[in-house]
This record gives structure tokens, C-alpha cells and sequence, in this order.
């Protein structure tokens, strides 16, 4: 970690990068213990469980899996560290090209503490839908 931190700075000391630009990047590389540390208190969930089971029943359709899914909500929380790679000057167009597709989103608001209450709200997470064919479980665990 400290010669990926130690690059960033001889960046900004080569004006390869602004100041603003090396603070990001040194967000984004942090100490590695937040990446390892996503659940913060036992009741902050660790994964996202996506769970699609075929209906007992289903007149034996063999185009429906069983399918088991487990990501980690470590990736949400470097996925957010990796924006922070973005240049400053490019916020506001990404900013307006994604409220032109209807995702409104703001790259000065997102910190971690916004980032650890998403994921501390997704502990009340549970989606069960059921088709003709299959069942399909989403929680957070």
C-alpha cells in the first residue's frame, strides 16, 4: 500500500496531478483495511445472496436453474473507491450523462459514511419473487 501511495504523491509533486486529484487517489487506496472491513458492527451485512430455485412442480422444465449467488458488499465499497479515480473535471459529465439515462447521482455526496449506511440498510433487505417455474430469493447477509 505505501508505494502505491507513495507514487500518487510523487505524481502530484511532478504536477502530473492535482492536489485534488491526489487526494482522491489516496482515498481510493486507503490502508486496505476498510476493503477487509466492510461489515463494521455483526449486524452490517457481508453479502448480497441472490437464490433462484426451480418450483417444485414445474413440469420438469430444464430451462430453469438452480442458481446461487453470493457478492461480497466489498465490491460495493471499492467500486466507490474507484470512482474517486475519476478526474474532478469529470464528475459533472458523468453526473449528466447518467441523469440523462435517469440515474441521479451526485460524486461530491458520496463518502464512506454514505457507503456504510447503505450497507447497514441493506440488513433488512429480503426479496422473494415467485414465477410460474421458479423462486427467486435476493438477501443480505
Amino acid at each position: 500500500m505505501e508505494d502505491e501511495r507513495m507514487k500518487i504523491l510523487n505524481m502530484l509533486q511532478e504536477g502530473k496531478i492535482t492536489a485534488e486529484e491526489a487526494r482522491g487517489l489516496l482515498d481510493a487506496v486507503g490502508s486496505g483495511d476498510d476493503l477487509r472491513n466492510v461489515g463494521r458492527s455483526s449486524s452490517s451485512p457481508k453479502y448480497l445472496v441472490v437464490n433462484v430455485e426451480p418450483r417444485e412442480g414445474s413440469n420438469g422444465h430444464s430451462d430453469v436453474e438452480r442458481v446461487n449467488i453470493r457478492i461480497p458488499l466489498a465490491i460495493l465499497r471499492a467500486g466507490v473507491k474507484l470512482g474517486a479515480l475519476i478526474p474532478i473535471s469529470a464528475h459533472e459529465r458523468v453526473d449528466d450523462a447518467m441523469n440523462r439515462h435517469g440515474i441521479h447521482f451526485d460524486w461530491k455526496n458520496l463518502d464512506d459514511a454514505a457507503i456504510d449506511g447503505l450497507i447497514d440498510s441493506l440488513a433488512d433487505l429480503q426479496v422473494d419473487a415467485d414465477g410460474k417455474d421458479h423462486e427467486v430469493r435476493i438477501r443480505a447477509e
